[in-house]
């Protein structure tokens, strides 16, 4: 699939070969109006065509028959799970033999590693694009449905989820009994890992998509403006990046 970047650049080498006379406001919003195309078509429909909806794992081959000739080891597809929906984002998180991972048709899966074997899935109400995060039990999930999730790791039960105003792409930390994330509508959030009751928040700029990585009492986290923040703890006031 073309890029996000590749099919701006085509709308508007196509907007300028139709007429010269096009107002330069139409060279800014043609790209725009196609990008926020691409991704409510994918919000809906998934994009499955993007990769095979599959879970893999894939180990060395013990007896070293493989092809990149002999004496070498190569890697072998143990097993593999049809998800239904792309696993396109979600990088998976192995707990106690078990997997969890998210996929593109608003679930979660936790999938025996050994076997491949299916233990449960929980259905969320939006793509699932970010990581899950483990701790106490308890898998903490992102999704474009603007909620962090928090399912019972044995039962696939929901526990609780909390309700931002943007897409949660961004992969959850648990510290301290917190729960930290980012959101699309700008705010970075700390959240009770038990109970989902906000505990703080910070606005920081615009989209905050990357993970945040937690040193001592600061956590450190990018967003989409040219910033990148250091929110504390207790937050300030105003984050460099707004």
């Amino acid at each position: 699939m073309a890029s996000y970047s590749g099919l701006g650049c085509a709308a508007a080498l196509i907007t300028i070969l139709v007429g010269q006379l096009t107002p330069w406001w139409a060279l800014v919003l043609v790209p725009l109006g196609i990008f926020n195309a691409i991704e409510v078509i994918g919000y809906f429909a998934y994009l499955p065509v993007v990769i095979k909806p599959y879970v893999l794992v894939s180990a060395g081959s013990a007896d070293g028959d493989s092809e990149q000739g002999e004496g070498q080891q190569g890697g072998a597809v143990r097993w593999q799970l049809d998800t239904g929906g792309a696993v396109k984002e979600s990088s998976p998180v192995v707990v106690d033999g078990t997997v969890y991972v998210g996929s593109w048709n608003h679930l979660l899966w936790a999938v025996d590693a050994l076997s491949g074997e299916e233990r449960w899935q929980c259905r969320v109400g939006g793509v699932v694009a970010a990581s899950p995060a483990f701790a106490n039990g308890t898998v903490y999930i992102g999704s474009w449905d603007k909620c962090l999730w928090a399912v019972d790791a044995v039962s696939g039960r929901e526990r609780w989820r909390v309700r931002t105003n943007g897409l949660v792409r961004s992969t959850p930390v648990v510290t301290d009994g917190m729960v930290l994330f980012g959101s699309n509508d700008g705010f970075f959030r700390a959240v009770d890992a038990v109970s989902g009751k906000s505990r703080w928040q910070v606005r920081v700029g615009t989209g905050v998509r990357s993970s945040p990585t937690v040193v001592g009492d600061s956590v450190y986290v990018g967003v989409a403006t040219t910033a990148f923040c250091r929110p504390c703890t207790p937050p300030p006031a105003r984050c460099g990046g707004n």
